[in-house]
């Protein structure tokens, strides 16, 4: 049960006795300076119910009226201890909507409550406001009328109760704040809020005494309340939502999101599952193969059929976010609303972790037959885009930014690095292995800590051998074509490639990182030994090896030693997932496509497959154009067997190496140096490999 009904919404009563309702003139709202609006507290009163009112006044040295919407107040309790509090005088949406405006060059009072009965050297600034060229009303639209008193129910406990009767003169949803004067629970006055819908008439149940304006519930209340006086001291209107303001908002946000299937097909390949429990008596650690289809859909094998849905179910994690719907798909299902600068709510079903609970529409809102016009309910999906237009969180309406989201550059676009929620009990760590031009998520690592610091879970999943799926119901496309393909052919052909036979190669290995990227736990130095079982050479199409094996130095634990271990083998996928040379042959590479040649310089352009353009320059390729217009500059060495690349350079970061002749005839990248992988500020890492040996 909802902790106390002063935030309330008041059913309309429709009469032909009714006077025809007010519309708004919707004023044309710009983009205003919070720097020529001040604050300050003129006033405190302190309440017997523990609050404190607070009225400020808002001085507006702009041209432009300025209706504030969201204040930040700073202060100091009764113990000289810090405190900080966000007042939202206006509920969610926070954005189009008309009420007491500061106008232009002129002041505006406002009361605030504050959930302190002590407050010092309180410092009062505005954060949200909206500007445009509404004109002041001169009465408020919202009729108060008489108080009744009574018992309620309150959590199942019978409690006095106040029915305050409200009239809405406007063809529009209001909000409103009542500034009460109570004499029970405590002789104090406190501040309730309401939502009245178009034309509303009605009284709602005050239930209990707040200690903070909230238009949702708020954590401590005073149960019961007997209201002898009340008046409006706040209001605002709500106007239609600006939905392409919201659609300009969050489609190039969700757009540079990678997705697998903006790459297209499904991938599989082999699992390793882990889970610690402080309530399972030993770790489980399962191992297996799996396939993940087009359409997200896990499938695949356990160590142990009855453990088996348990690793999947890690896959199922780990591909949450890659396999989300896209931007025309999300529409499709959910209508967008702008809630505040940054917030769009999604009004419908969400998707994948992120979904509304349902709720049924007011029936006072215009449309309350159809769900998408509903009134926001407090665990509608909500996404927050930061001011660099990247997704940065998401939430419920009363908890917008309940996951908090870390994020990495990549391929021009950025993949989410990490999920964690605001109390720091949990945190989700995800890992990518770039194939190509496919980003495929690769690991994560969930760790749950209790409430006094101590880790009372952790769950793993780590992908390994990734490799695209064909797609069985295919049709296999026809032979490069084009007046381009035989000039492309050769300097495709002149690449070195392992060839088809597997070798076991084992070496020791050294890895340093600046502890700029989670996957090493901290760890800033790693030596171990490393072995490549059934290595088949690079590759961005097929398995590169059957199994791998690395062994750490060093006393860790079995849960830390994989992760490890892990990221060693995660640095030459890095590698090898960049290297021209790992992409297949020419004729499969090209299959389907039709080549040409600009005639001013050997560019070769493809109109399908994951290259789309390749510069020739002395008969070597020295800038691919992949499939989305990212471009890798390519730096190569010659070997009697072909060409290796010794630097690759993708939208930022640049990647190293140099090679050996390990066995004869066989090429292997033997130094790595990876820097600005995911932004500038990432790396540099090195990896080396020593005593290598191919069998």
């Amino acid at each position: 049960m909802r902790a106390f009904l002063a935030s309330f919404a008041l059913l309309a009563h429709l009469s032909h006795a009714v006077p025809l309702p007010e519309e708004l003139v919707r004023p044309a709202f710009v983009a205003g300076e919070l720097e020529r609006v001040t604050c300050r507290a003129l006033e405190a009163e302190a309440q017997k119910g523990g609050s404190t009112l607070v009225t400020v006044e808002v001085s507006n040295r702009g041209n432009t009226a300025c209706e504030p919407v969201l204040f930040r107040c700073e202060w100091k309790d009764a113990k000289g201890i810090a405190q900080t509090a966000e007042v939202a005088r206006v509920p969610y949406p926070r954005v189009a909507r008309i009420g007491r405006l500061a106008p232009p060059t002129g002041k505006q009072e406002y009361v605030l409550q504050l959930p302190a009965k002590e407050v010092k050297g309180l410092r009062v600034a505005v954060v949200e406001a909206l500007f445009s060229d509404a004109k002041e009303r001169a009465a408020p639209p919202v009729r108060v009328g008489r108080i009744e008193h009574g018992q309620g129910t309150l959590n199942e406990q019978p409690v006095a109760r106040s029915s305050i009767t409200l009239e809405n003169e406007l063809d529009h949803v209001v909000d409103v704040v009542l500034r009460a004067h109570c004499t029970a629970p405590k002789d104090a006055d406190v501040l309730l809020t309401a939502t009245i819908g178009p034309r509303g008439k009605g009284a709602f149940d005050v239930l209990a005494m707040p200690f903070q304006i909230e238009w949702r519930d708020p954590l401590q209340y005073w149960p019961g309340a007997d209201v002898a006086r009340v008046e409006l001291v706040d209001w605002s209107a709500r106007l239609a939502p600006d939905r392409e303001a919201a659609r300009a908002l969050l489609e190039p946000a969700w757009t540079r999101w990678l997705r697998l299937a903006d790459a297209g097909g499904a991938f599989g390949g082999r699992y390793e599952y882990g889970l610690e429990s402080a309530y399972l008596p030993e770790p489980k650690r399962l191992r297996g193969r799996f396939t993940v289809s087009s359409s997200g859909r896990v499938s695949g094998e356990g160590t142990k059929a009855k453990d088996g849905d348990m690793g999947l179910g890690g896959i199922e994690k780990l591909v949450l976010f890659a396999h989300r719907p896209s931007f025309e798909e999300l529409l499709a299902k959910n209508e967008l609303e702008l809630l505040a600068p940054g917030l769009v709510a999604l009004r419908g079903p969400g998707f994948g972790e992120v979904r509304a609970a349902p709720g049924a529409a007011h029936a006072w809102v215009p449309g309350a037959g159809d769900s998408a016009a509903r009134h926001l309910e407090s665990d509608d999906a909500v996404v927050r885009v930061n001011a660099q237009g990247v997704i940065d969180a998401f939430g419920t309406v009363s908890e917008p930014a309940w996951n908090r989201l870390e994020t990495k550059p990549l391929l021009g676009g950025y993949v989410v690095t990490a999920k964690h929620n605001p109390t720091g009990t949990e945190r989700t760590e995800f890992g990518y292995a770039l194939l190509g031009d496919r980003v495929y998520p690769c690991s994560f690592r969930e760790e749950r800590i209790d409430a006094w610091g101590k880790r009372i879970g952790l769950e793993t999943c780590r992908l390994d051998a990734i490799a695209p799926e064909a797609d069985a119901g295919g049709v296999a496309p026809a032979a490069p074509m084009g007046p381009g393909v035989e000039g492309l052919r050769a300097a495709w052909s002149a690449l070195y490639r392992h060839g088809a036979r597997a070798v076991e190669l084992s070496a020791r290995f050294r890895a340093t990182n600046p502890a700029t990227d989670g996957t090493w736990l901290g760890v800033r130095k790693v030596e171990g030994k490393l072995v490549l079982r059934g290595f088949r050479g690079f590759s961005v199409a097929t398995p590169m090896w059957e199994s791998p094996e690395v062994i750490v130095d060093g006393k860790f634990d079995a849960s830390t030693a994989s992760a490890l271990g892990f990221a060693v083998i995660d640095r030459i996928v890095m590698w090898a997932g960049r290297d021209p040379a790992a992409f297949p042959a020419f004729d499969e590479q090209f299959r389907g496509a039709t080549i040409t040649r600009d005639a001013e310089r050997e560019f070769y352009r493809s109109d399908a497959g994951s290259v789309r353009g390749v510069l020739v320059e002395g008969g070597k390729i020295t800038r691919l154009v992949l499939r989305g217009g990212a471009e890798r500059v390519c730096t190569w060495s010659a070997t009697p067997q072909g060409l290796v690349a010794t630097k690759l350079e993708t939208s930022g970061e640049v990647l190293e190496a140099r090679w050996s002749e390990v066995a004869k005839g066989l090429w292997l990248p033997v130094e790595f140096q990876f820097r600005g992988v995911f932004g500038r500020d990432w790396g540099p890492e090195t990896l080396k490999l020593e005593s290598v040996q191919a069998k």
